[in-house]
């Protein structure tokens, strides 16, 4: 692709709407045929549709791995905390925890229901850098939410600290407070009690 086409789905697409609009105008100054000028606009056309439907695909795919992340947290929460009742009564064993799944690899637990990762944001121009301390976790799947938000939304996975949210504000050039937690995951599954809410204030 030319060095004059952006590089960006979006910017791609209002180029081609530039283009398209600008064509009639100047393609005939040029030696353009009335065919090439309807052939040119039928390519950009295309690619724009094709990128449309990437972009909606996309967004669809990210909101069911923040739907099923958040399902996790809602529903499987209350499943820990039964177990950890559970492991509490006096006819608890380490057969019954071995029939029902519910012992780590080590048979520990507990201690890995109450495992709870550290978290600190920091603003840069670029965004929000996320550190976390993982201890024995294989890593933390990060949420985030705006002020006046009630649900928190799935943000990213990542293993290694620290992960940076580059996404803009709603109000470009407007002050807005976010939130955010961490929840350790161990085996794609999240276990132990949420970070701590950081907060902090972006303006990009």
């Amino acid at each position: 692709m030319a060095d004059f086409i952006p590089r960006s789905d979006d910017e791609v697409v209002a180029w081609c709407a530039n283009f398209v609009g600008k064509l009639g105008t100047h393609g005939a100054t040029v030696g353009l045929s009335t065919t090439e000028v309807t052939d040119l606009k039928k390519h950009c056309e295309d690619a724009v549709a094709a990128l449309q439907q990437s972009g909606k695909k996309r967004a669809e795919y990210q909101s069911a791995v923040a739907a099923a992340e958040a399902a996790k947290v809602t529903h499987l929460g209350p499943v820990r905390a039964q177990l950890r009742r559970m492991k509490t009564h006096p006819a608890w064993t380490e057969v019954i925890g071995r029939d029902l799944q519910a012992l780590s690899s080590t048979g520990n637990t507990v201690a890995m229901d109450e495992l709870v990762p550290d978290l600190e944001a920091k603003v840069l121009a670029t965004g929000v850098v996320l550190k976390f301390k993982k201890g024995p976790l294989d890593g933390v799947n990060l949420y985030v939410r705006r002020q006046g938000e009630q649900s928190w939304r799935f943000l990213a996975r990542d293993n290694r600290s620290p992960y940076e949210d580059k996404s803009p504000s709603e109000k470009p050039g407007q002050l807005e407070q976010r939130e955010y937690r961490a929840v350790g995951v161990v085996a794609d599954a999240e276990v132990g009690q949420p970070s701590k809410i950081v907060s902090v204030a972006v303006s990009q």
